[in-house]
């Protein structure tokens, strides 16, 4: 049996320590995985139906002169696959965009990492709980979805095992983290590239929805429109797109129930934002507010 002395033992034991210590902070740091519980995340989703802004805004008349009533009524409503709307991509394209953006984006196995020009870069690694007796299976993957259009945020789409999916919306400056629920709500960006519009889908009163501005750092929560909480009649949204001349909005027809025995009444709606204040108008803001009882906050 080898025999060596008790410094040369205590020696080889700190360096084991060390060798222990530091490939376990890999280990963990490779762990790390984003979610929307995450302190540093700004859940837009969970925002909406949220009183954030404290100035009302009192409903205008619409313009009708240039036939904007029948134009927004016409317009066909904006859905997935229209390029003002914010939708998780195909998975598959996740390899070719990454390699697009190969400076500050990069995938090793089941983690991808984007680099931020202010902090640490951001872990997103896939994860996955197999079905027990007591609990069912769960399990995230994150892809890779590119580039906001004319904007300074990546776009990461997380899938889910038990949900429908997210997009995290990540600054390439600032590193700052936001999240939507991209698979339910309706998510959209603005033609100019610097507002993000987050509607949930009425189907689970309240409605309500909030713009955001792709700012670098704040919530940047613009405008906040909801429904009382408990205010039960249905509301079926039709988003149908922003505009950007003479003013940046964007335009919404709101199909509402009238009564019981099911009538529905579809009233349009444009949102504008005009020398910083914005201003929303209806054909009749009397009989809006006492159909849908909207009330918008900025």
């Amino acid at each position: 049996m080898t025999k060596i002395s008790i410094g040369r033992a205590i020696h080889l034991l700190v360096i084991s320590f060390t060798l222990f210590a530091i490939s376990t902070l890999v280990y963990s740091a490779d762990e790390h995985t984003f979610s929307i519980d995450d302190p540093s995340v700004i859940n837009l989703s969970k925002l909406v139906g949220q009183r954030i802004k404290l100035r009302p805004i009192t409903f205008e008349k619409i313009d009708d002169s240039m036939g904007a009533i029948g134009l927004m009524l016409a317009d066909q409503p904006r859905r997935w696959g229209d390029p003002e709307i914010v939708s998780p991509k195909k998975e598959n394209d996740d390899k070719i965009l990454v390699s697009h953006y190969r400076e500050t984006v990069s995938r090793l196995g089941k983690t991808l990492t984007i680099v931020r020009q202010n902090g640490s870069p951001l872990k997103f690694r896939d994860w996955s709980e197999a079905a027990s007796k007591t609990a069912e299976g769960d399990g995230e993957s994150f892809r890779y979805a590119g580039r906001l259009p004319k904007s300074n945020f990546h776009q990461i789409d997380v899938h889910y095992e038990h949900d429908s999916p997210g997009s995290f919306f990540v600054s390439a400056g600032s590193g700052k983290i936001m999240y939507a629920h991209t698979g339910s709500d309706l998510v959209s960006i603005s033609k100019n590239g610097q507002k993000l519009l987050v509607m949930n889908d009425g189907l689970n009163p309240p409605f309500g929805f909030i713009v955001s501005a792709l700012a670098e750092d704040g919530h940047g929560v613009e405008l906040a429109c909801s429904c009382p909480a408990n205010k039960k009649s249905r509301i079926i949204p039709f988003f149908k797109g922003w505009h950007i001349n003479p003013y940046t909005g964007f335009d919404v027809v709101l199909l509402v129930k009238t009564d019981e025995q099911g009538t529905y009444e579809a009233i349009p709606v444009r949102f504008s934002k005009k020398n910083s204040e914005w201003h929303v108008y209806a054909p009749n803001p009397q009989r809006f507010v006492q159909l849908v009882s909207l009330s918008c906050w900025q």
